[in-house]
């Protein structure tokens, strides 16, 4: 089964989310923004991605960050709590599949992983 984790009202995820349906796929969907997101989970996306990638420093949410929050965002440990906080500045969607994690929608990228 694929976990699909984002927010319902973000465009990507509901593109994502029509990927899936048209593709006759069955996902299972995380809204972070009301079901948060545990530390432990963070850590598994961070070692399977990069802090970087995880962090949407394009994302609203982190230019209106006051620079304390965004150096903490450069640490793995110190992001965390960061990201709890403000659930919005994880790249989305993020999509675990057969041991596998995505970020985004890159329709290239879900065609050689699930067709």
């Amino acid at each position: 089964m694929v976990k699909l984790y984002g927010i319902p009202n973000c465009d990507t995820v509901k593109k994502t989310l029509t990927y899936f349906r048209e593709k006759n796929i069955p996902v299972s969907f995380h809204n972070f923004k009301t079901d948060g997101i545990s530390a432990e989970k963070l850590e598994e996306w961070f070692a399977a991605a990069g802090i970087n990638k995880v962090v949407n420093k394009n994302s609203t949410t982190y230019k209106e960050l006051d620079e304390s929050a965004k150096k903490a965002l450069e640490n793995p440990s110190t992001a965390i709590p960061v990201i709890q906080e403000h659930t919005s500045l994880v790249k989305r969607p993020v999509v675990e599949a057969d041991g596998k994690t995505l970020l985004g929608f890159k329709k290239d990228e879900y065609d050689k992983t699930f067709l």
